[in-house]
């Protein structure tokens, strides 16, 4: 009896110890959360964008927390959906670590010095752009954060798929930007977005319909010097007088076939 309750009371303690092991690395890890994520806040001009190249040495390159293709992922959702990228990318990360708790922390992280510095401009407007100093440092500024927004832009390229559609629809984007931004013209680069979309939709309905129309061919299996047997892979039927071949749409043709002969 004493045994038993020994042995019940150790293991209660092994679970207490698991469960405050458990607690502290949620704690670790949403500390951790918070202080990149206002760190990003804190030191990034120019918005979303900017905050790219930042994003992914911090929790691609040094934290590990996801990969590349899934940073990449997460900034065409964040693109994709209403609200700042800045915002919707520390949402979508903050989620993906901790779940709700993860996306409030890191949504709330990346505000905070953004509010407080365009708080403190306000009060203090006049005084802070009068000083000469700080006019040439956001011009500065300015400089550093296009080139930050154009290593982000090569690295996307760079490590995006490199297939013709890719491209296509890359080229033919920038083009239209560029057209856009030169003349002058009244046209949302939302649309943009939404037609490469559409594009990658019917790209991947093309790529599942080929893929379909593959599978469906049958395989001949020949063996023990028996020419006249055949095995159809789709009904898994499989015999000598007859030898069915798909048509691409699922129905199958069937030519008699001689036992001892070639098929006609």
């Amino acid at each position: 009896m004493k045994k038993k309750k020994f042995k019940a009371i150790k293991n209660e303690a092994v679970e207490n110890k698991a469960s405050h092991k458990k607690r502290s690395g949620s704690l670790k890890l949403a500390l951790t959360l918070f202080l990149s994520y206002f760190k990003i806040g804190l030191f990034t001009f120019g918005g979303g964008y900017a905050m790219i190249a930042l994003i992914e040495r911090e929790f691609v390159a040094k934290k590990k927390w996801i990969t590349e293709g899934e940073l990449y992922e997460i900034i065409a959702i964040s693109e994709s959906t209403p609200g700042p990228l800045a915002i919707n990318c520390a949402t979508f990360v903050g989620y993906k670590l901790m779940k709700f708790w993860g996306s409030l922390i890191s949504t709330v992280a990346v505000c905070i010095p953004s509010f407080a510095i365009i708080y403190l401009i306000s009060v203090f407007y006049d005084q802070f752009m009068a000083l000469t100093p700080i006019a040439y440092a956001f011009e500065g500024i300015k400089v550093g954060i296009a080139v930050m927004i154009t290593i982000a832009g090569f690295n996307m390229i760079r490590k995006g798929d490199k297939n013709l559609f890719s491209m296509g629809v890359f080229l033919l984007t920038f083009a239209a930007a560029t057209c856009i931004d030169i003349f002058g013209l009244e046209f949302s680069t939302i649309y943009l977005i939404l037609i490469g979309a559409a594009l990658g939709i019917i790209l991947q309905i093309a790529r599942d319909i080929i893929n379909k129309k593959r599978s469906d061919k049958i395989a001949l299996i020949r063996f023990l010097d028996t020419p006249d047997f055949v095995f159809d892979k789709k009904s898994k039927k499989s015999g000598f007088t007859s030898m069915m071949l798909s048509d691409g749409k699922g129905e199958f043709l069937e030519f008699e076939q001689k036992r001892s002969g070639r098929a006609k």
